[in-house]
């Protein structure tokens, strides 16, 4: 509780501190000289405001009941950090071969291996079709026009 008795006592010139002053507690520079007390203390705004604060209590205290009531949830620190690492995957286009890396075969089962064979053939087949198709269409088309634009030099 706040003594209706309580006195305030400040000796200063400068105006910061009576701003500070008056700010935070309601001591004015009159001018003369004196300071003076401009607000009185108010019980009911104080009531109020520790009825908000008892509130706000109330609900942290019940929102900590709840989080002890929770049944016992998995531990961040148990948890695994990554994923296993994955494989290195073979080469799907023969990139491997070209470049003279050797990949090895160890995910593949026989049944995948056929696959990609079979994948591989019929992408140098469709590949073949494509070469040979861009070649006869160029065959077909006529030579380019060439266009000669003369520039004329002005005489000045």
């Amino acid at each position: 509780m706040r003594s209706g008795m309580a006195q305030f006592i400040m000796v200063t010139l400068r105006k910061v501190s009576l701003t500070l002053a008056d700010h935070h507690i309601g001591i004015t520079h009159a001018g003369n000289g004196c300071s003076q007390r401009i607000t009185d203390f108010d019980r009911a705004a104080a009531l109020d405001l520790s009825e908000e604060i008892e509130a706000e209590e109330m609900a942290r205290a019940a929102s900590e009941a709840e989080k002890n009531s929770m049944p016992e949830l998995p531990s961040p620190e148990e948890m695994p950090r990554a994923p296993e690492p994955l494989p290195t995957p073979s080469s799907l286009g023969g990139l491997a071969d070209r470049a003279g890396v050797e990949v090895s075969n160890e995910g593949e089962t026989s049944e995948t291996g056929e696959e990609l064979k079979r994948l591989r053939e019929r992408t140098e087949e469709v590949s073949e079709t494509i070469g040979e198709h861009s070649d006869g269409q160029m065959d077909e088309e006529e030579p380019p026009i060439q266009t000669e634009i003369k520039t004329k030099e002005r005489a000045s």
